[in-house]
């Protein structure tokens, strides 16, 4: 047995871990018990999670006990009669990837949009981005994404709450498909309208258009107030330059986004459009745009067992990117992958018991 050690993570014997466990079940039973009894918490709908976590929290010494022995043994962690192998832990399995939707370059319009107050073709392809959790853009090798359409998909994912994860792949280091980075969409909007006054003006600009645009639609809904003999309410010109096409007044939410791609790249004034010339999503760009707010944890499947577990419980993010060959495949979430563990941890725990 290993004597104490400051330097590990569990610094008593191997052998308190174990009795730990039924202990830490025990005291924080009672006190659940207690806390029912006299604050009336947890009430019936948190009852089960709290029970959850009081399960996982007796594992805690043994998943300590276990990083202490990742790091020094490899893969099997072993006491007595007691034999771990995380061997059989696999974090390629198909119900624990999360293979995200892979949208077509520039939201599916290549070159310059020419503003006409015409549709430009990027709603279907939103609808079926807000269909996943997790979508996949491809910069390849710089040329194939501008930060405008990228402010358009991550404005209407920011209203349909879908999808949440962008992840960055691209061409590094003359391989393509490497992994970049991921970001939530609400913080891919923000990084983005704060990196250009021009980007927060226009866009602050579309969504007051299109506030009006939805309430007015196609000029039907004009309010019936009293006006001066031989007067009419009219509109501001930008407001009718949508309400007087059907196919903006009747878009329903996602004119937002539409609006907001035209009114970016609408001519005329001090800037004209803000895609001559392109502002191109590049790797140095995504970094001075997403560089605080990007992940860019990646698990490679070709690693040995324990260094993916022992990666996959180092990290602290929402998701990890499984690679192979530092080409990206998919991802995963962090508590999935930890939920296999820990159920791989009790069946062999289990079994041993039982044997």
């Amino acid at each position: 047995m290993n004597s104490t050690s400051p330097s590990k993570l569990w610094p008593y014997r191997n052998a308190a871990a174990f009795m730990f466990v039924p202990l830490i079940w025990l005291l924080l039973a009672i006190a659940m018990y207690f806390s029912e009894r006299t604050l009336n918490w947890p009430g019936d709908e948190s009852r089960r999670l709290v029970t959850q976590v009081i399960i996982a929290a007796g594992f805690v010494p043994l998943l300590l006990v276990l990083l202490d022995y990742l790091s020094s043994r490899g893969a099997i962690l072993s006491y007595k009669a007691f034999k771990i192998d995380f061997s059989q832990v696999d974090l390629n399995r198909a119900e624990l990837r999360r293979d995200p939707f892979g949208l077509p370059d520039n939201i599916g319009v290549s070159g310059p949009i020419v503003s006409d107050t015409s549709p430009m073709n990027i709603i279907d392809t939103l609808r079926q981005a807000t269909r996943h959790e997790i979508v996949v853009i491809d910069m390849r090798d710089g040329d194939a994404w501008w930060v405008t359409r990228l402010l358009a998909l991550a404005a209407g994912a920011v209203r349909a709450q879908a999808p949440k994860v962008f992840v960055f792949v691209g061409r590094l280091e003359n391989q393509d498909h490497r992994f970049l980075g991921w970001a939530h969409a609400n913080n891919i909007l923000t990084a983005i309208l704060s990196s250009k006054e021009e980007y927060g003006r226009r866009f602050q600009r579309a969504s007051r258009i299109a506030a009006q645009v939805r309430m007015y639609g196609p000029n039907e809904f004009l309010p019936t107030l009293p006006v001066p003999p031989g007067g009419n309410i009219l509109l501001h010109l930008e407001i009718q330059r949508y309400t007087n096409d059907g196919r903006y007044a009747l878009m329903g939410p996602e004119v937002s986004e539409q609006i907001a791609m035209d009114q970016l790249v609408m001519r005329g004034g001090d800037f004209g459009s803000l895609e001559e010339p392109p502002d191109r999503l590049t790797v140095g760009r995504l970094n001075d745009l997403f560089g605080h707010c990007l992940y860019r944890t990646e698990i490679d499947l070709d690693w040995p067992k324990d260094k993916q577990i022992a990666k996959l419980l180092e990290s602290n993010e929402p998701y990890v990117a499984l690679v192979r060959n530092r080409r990206f495949e998919s991802m995963l979430r962090r508590e999935d992958g930890e939920r296999l563990v820990a159920r791989e941890l009790y069946t062999q725990l289990h079994r041993t018991t039982k044997a």
